[in-house]
């Protein structure tokens, strides 16, 4: 965490704010607060959630598969002040950071965001959190030990680059 603490931020106003979950029984709570996120949305916007498939992430759930947080063992959140314009971009670098420093740690992450959505817009979520009034979250990640080990980067398309002038 010192790590991604030395992420730069914009002003270097140090924004970000962390809550981690990391007690397994919490991390599972939370999953099923996305699952009953997602039963919503399912019966209130249709289209929305084919779009996110989430019949089948409900369906899964229900079986044990847990394609929410993956059976992480923790869960960590990036948020700060409403106030600070930079604050999106600043907790973005910081979970990028950590998310970079961790598998030198044996460790790995992937970012939780079915998760996310639901903090934005579930309510009941974002209580049992219990951020402080006027601060967003603006990332999550899932953090726990990989089962695959890959020595090299996963393919990529070339940089879209274009030079001004």
């Amino acid at each position: 965490m010192a790590i991604a603490c030395s992420a730069p931020t914009g002003s270097n106003r140090q924004t970000v704010r962390w809550l981690v979950i990391d007690k397994k029984e919490d991390v599972v709570k939370v999953g099923s607060h996305v699952i009953n996120w997602m039963k919503y949305v399912s019966k209130t916007h249709p289209k929305i959630a084919e779009m996110f498939n989430m019949h089948t992430l409900i369906s899964q759930w229900e079986k044990g598969v847990d394609r929410i947080c993956r059976n992480a063992p923790q869960l960590v959140f990036a948020y700060a002040s409403d106030e600070f314009g930079s604050a999106p971009a600043d907790c973005h670098t910081a979970l990028a950071y950590l998310e970079l420093a961790l598998p030198g740690f044996g460790l790995g992450s992937c970012w939780a965001g079915y998760v996310k959505y639901a903090v934005d817009q579930w309510p009941e979520l974002a209580k049992v959190l219990n951020f402080p009034e006027k601060h967003t979250c603006h990332g999550a990640l899932m953090i726990g030990f990989p089962k695959i080990k890959y020595f090299r980067a996963p393919k990529r398309n070339a940089p879209d680059i274009q030079y001004f002038g």
